[in-house]
């Protein structure tokens, strides 16, 4: 995450900007905002949690344009042997308990980072590929940070 500083009257504000990666020029000064503008993410910076794409019928459309369905395989999807009985993609999105850093965790954020990532409407900041490659490395705090710290930008779309 990053933090920017404004001025505002005589008063320093920090304001956070979510979905950033921290980097050493992670603050700017009120000089810098003035001259340069506020800092955004330059490569990537949203998406939307488990429990947005988990709700498939207000969600359908994003669905479609990211290019999956809900009755798809995660494991064929990912190219994974992770769940048996296996799982669809819409079964790993609701997989519940407090796992931490368990398979149903990894299911959750693993299938909402997939979509976030093939949606063209959401500016994520990994590929599909590079996403795959997360959940066959089992980086589940990682994609579970671009997916819960981001906001995300799609709505309830009309169908």
């Amino acid at each position: 995450m990053r933090y920017l500083q404004l001025a505002i009257g005589v008063a320093l504000v920090a304001v956070l900007v979510f979905g950033c990666n921290p980097s050493e020029n992670d603050v700017q000064t009120p000089a810098q905002v003035s001259i340069q503008g506020p800092m955004f993410c330059e490569n990537g910076g949203y998406g939307c949690t488990p429990g947005y794409w988990k709700n498939h019928r207000m969600h359908e459309c994003e669905w479609v344009a990211a290019g999956y369905t809900p009755g798809q395989d995660f494991d064929t999807v990912f190219g994974t042997d992770y769940f048996n009985p296996n799982l669809t993609l819409m079964q790993a999105l609701r997989a519940g308990g407090g796992d931490g850093n368990g398979w149903n965790r990894l299911g959750r954020h693993g299938t909402a980072a997939l979509l976030n990532a093939a949606n063209p409407d959401v500016d994520y900041p990994l590929s599909t590929s590079e996403v795959i490659d997360a959940v066959r490395a089992g980086q589940t705090s990682m994609l579970a940070g671009y997916n819960e710290d981001s906001p995300c930008p799609l709505s309830n779309c009309k169908h």
